[in-house]
Formats: structure tokens, sequence, C-alpha cells
């Protein structure tokens, strides 16, 4: 065979190579969208459930209280010092690919092992703090009743989350080794036990409180149970890693970025409603909490869509597949826009009537659910760059750029509520976004451009 056709021949093996690796990857993300689509479909249908039971039955300062619990379960992976999360799922991706399972065996029972002694001691902290602190003065709460009892369930949620964490850790796992879909099925099973407590404490009319201990104490034990199923899936038995300060230290620094960006990016993007309990009343929150309930359900689903893209931009990134990247970026961030623009409009003129067949309550308010519909664009639209960046592990621009949105943030969100109300605590926050949106649609340019011109794979 002369030299021209072998070299055809290799040629058109490589070519066909990669047609099946993009193929692969396509697939594998498709599978892991819909699947997690599902999920979420199903996690929007329970909450709409769970949020007409509260709603419905108990006051609207009760309900105010709830908004900020349900936001407390999303600031929670605060407290794991980075060590989870994306450091986790991109560690876990490269030791995947250079062929090293029980690398990554260790160093998964390395982070949990190493989160459970850390959360074993803010657990103690918290234990001895939060119930001494004045919460119905931070929050504006007017019930005595309440009064009384929100120290109490304030310690009992966050020893909940604290003990839930570490076994969510599989979260991330599950996402490594491209099974997002497993993942997807877990959260649907999830939602609909959490939907089913919250049924059965309105109809047996249980108190608030007992809502309360029961909805987080499910919430807990359900990671144990997915904890559980992921080891038994991965056929792994669990380890004691005496050397796991020396498998962790390697990834401290990435990890504490990766932990002040998550910090920063959770009170930009998630703790609005604290926010507005805070410079308002729980009361206020809990009529606004309503027409959030309508679109946050459509950011959850949207970053769980965005979820199975994560690994693979790792992927690329590494193997320098800059074309693929940089299509991915525009087909989300196009159907992100388009998507969330049609919802908003629609949300926008029939909040009323699906709010009062929802709940039997009456919201008449265009311009709070026009503030809520801009606010929930641009946090979707900062979720198409954030996870990019996140995968390729560019913590530093991240961390910097939600640190500064952040602190921004909270000064608005004063000067707003003080000239606005409500309203204006929204719309401080859509400036802030707006900024954080064109600083890291800048910062992803930059680096697709760089990567794309030394026509390199990337390092981490």
């Amino acid at each position: 065979m002369s030299r021209e056709k072998i070299g055809f021949v290799i040629f058109y093996t490589y070519l066909l190579e990669r047609k099946l690796q993009i193929s692969k990857r396509i697939k594998s993300i498709l599978l892991g969208s819909s699947v997690s689509f599902v999920a979420k479909t199903i996690g929007f249908i329970t909450q709409l459930i769970t949020t007409a039971f509260v709603a419905s039955y108990y006051s609207s300062e009760s309900f105010g209280i709830w908004a900020i619990f349900i936001s407390f379960v999303i600031l929670s992976p605060c407290f794991d010092l980075g060590l989870g999360g994306p450091v986790l799922r991109n560690h876990l991706v490269k030791l995947t690919i250079d062929k090293k399972n029980d690398g990554a065996k260790d160093y998964y029972f390395a982070t949990t092992q190493f989160l459970f002694i850390l959360y074993g001691s803010i657990g103690i902290i918290f234990l001895n703090v939060l119930p001494y602190l004045n919460w119905a003065s931070f929050f504006h709460v007017e019930s005595q009743v309440l009064s009384q009892e929100l120290p109490t369930m304030i310690t009992y949620v966050a020893l909940m989350l604290l003990i839930r964490i570490p076994f969510a850790m599989n979260a991330d796992a599950f996402y490594a080794y491209h099974e997002s879909h497993i993942r997807g099925i877990l959260d649907g099973i999830e939602f609909c036990i959490l939907s089913l407590v919250a049924f059965c404490c309105v109809k047996f009319n249980l108190g608030f409180t007992s809502l309360i201990y029961l909805y987080f104490g499910a919430y807990a034990a359900t990671s144990l149970v997915s904890f559980v199923y992921f080891l038994v899936r991965r056929h792994w038995k669990i380890k004691i890693i005496l050397n796991m300060w020396s498998l962790l230290k390697p990834q401290l620094n990435l990890s504490v970025n990766f932990w002040v960006q998550n910090v920063a990016g959770l009170f930009l993007l998630s703790q609005l409603p604290t926010y507005i309990a805070h410079f308002q009343s729980a009361a206020q929150l809990g009529r606004a909490n309503l027409l959030f309930r309508l679109f946050t359900p459509f950011i959850g689903v949207h970053f769980t869509l965005m979820n199975p893209i994560w690994t693979h931009y790792t992927q690329a990134m590494l193997k320098g597949e800059f074309k693929w990247i940089k299509r991915m970026l525009w087909v989300t961030s196009l159907i992100t826009f388009v998507g969330f623009t049609c919802m908003i409009i629609v949300i926008c003129f029939l909040h009323s009537p699906i709010i009062e067949l929802w709940t039997t309550r009456i919201i008449h308010d265009y311009s709070l659910a026009t503030a809520i519909g801009f606010w929930s664009l641009l946090c979707a639209m900062i979720s198409c760059f954030s996870v990019f960046l996140s995968a390729i592990s560019q913590i530093k621009s991240l961390m910097w750029i939600y640190i500064s949105g952040a602190i921004l943030t909270y000064g608005l969100s004063k000067i707003g509520s003080d000239l606005f109300g409500v309203v204006g605590i929204i719309y401080s926050h859509v400036c802030t976004l707006l900024l954080v949106l064109l600083l890291l649609m800048a910062s992803t340019y930059s680096i697709c451009k760089k990567s794309e011109i030394s026509n390199t794979g990337f390092s981490f």
C-alpha cells in the first residue's frame, strides 16, 4: 500500500473516532438532560403542590419563614470549603480520564470524610450559638408564638443541612461519571417524598413547627439513601482514608477559591428572599414568595439541563475542542434567552389567576412580577457562562466578579428598599446581575480566544 493511501486510512480512522466520540458525548448530554428535565418537572409540580399546602394552611409570616428556610437549603454548600461541588467533580473527571479509578475512589472518600469532621465541628458551634440569637428581630417577625419557636427551628434546620451535605456529595460524583440521569431519578423520588410530607402535615392538621421538623428530617434522610445507592452502584465499600490530608492538600488552593466564589455567588443569586425579609418583613416576603415560586422552578430546571454539559466542557477543553465549546455556549445562551423571555411574558399576564387557582390568595402586581421575571432571566443567563468557567476551573475571575456583585447588591438593596420597597430590592439585584453577566461573557470570550490561538488543550 502506498504512503498516500496509508496516510488517508489513518486520517479517515481519526475522523471516524472523533465523530463517534462527539456522538457519544451528545447522546450522554441528551440522556442526562432529558432525565434531569423530567426530574425537575416532577420537582416543579411537587413544589407547586407543597407551596399551595403551606401558603393556604399557614399564616403569611409562617410562609415567609418557610421561604427563608428554603433559601437556607441553597446556602448550605457554603460550609464545605470548596472541597465538594465543582472541585470534586472536575478532579474525578480528570482521574477517570487518566484511568485512575482507585484514585477517584480514595479522593471521594477523603473528601466525604473531611466534610464529616468539618460539619461535626460546625454543628457543635451551631448548637451553642444559634438558639440564643434574636432571629425574630432580624426577620421582623411579629407573631409571639413564631418568635419563640424560631431559634429552635433555625437550629434544627441548620443541623439537618449539615448532616445532609456530606452524604449529598454523591450528586457531583454521579455527574463526574456521566450518570446525571441516575441523579435525576433520585432527585425526582426525593421531590415526591418531600411533597408527601407536606401534604400529610396539612392533612393531619400539624403545626408549622411539626412541618419544619418532618420536612427537613426527610430532606436529610433522602441524602443518606442516595449515598448508599451510589456506593452500591460503584461497588465501593466505605473506606477510612488515613492519608486524607495529603490527597486533599494539592486541591486546597483551588478549593478555597471555589468556596469563596460559591459563597459570594449564593449571596448574589439565591438570597434575594432573605434580603426582602431583612429589609422589609417576613410577611412581605410571604406575599412576594408566591411570585418567586412561579419563576424559580424554571431556574432550577435550567441549571439541571446545564449540569450534564459541565463535565463535557471539562473534557472538551482538555482536548482542545474549541469549536464544540463555542457552538454549545452560543446554543445554550440563545435557547435560554428566548425560552425565559416567553416564560416571563406568560407569567406576567397570567400570574393573578394562576396564584388564585393555586393557593386561593389574590395577588395582582404586574410591576413585582416583571421585576422577578427580569431577575430570573439574568440568573439563567449567568448560569450559561458560569457553568463553563467552573468546568474549566477558572475560579479567580468568577470569584472576584461574584464578590464585587454580592457587596454591590447589599448596598443597592438597602437603597432600593428605602426608595421603592420590595420592587426596589429586586431591581437592585437586576442591575447587579446585568453587570455580572457582561463581565462573565467578556471573561469567557477572552479565555476561548487565547486557548484557540495557542491551539492546545487547556491545563487545569
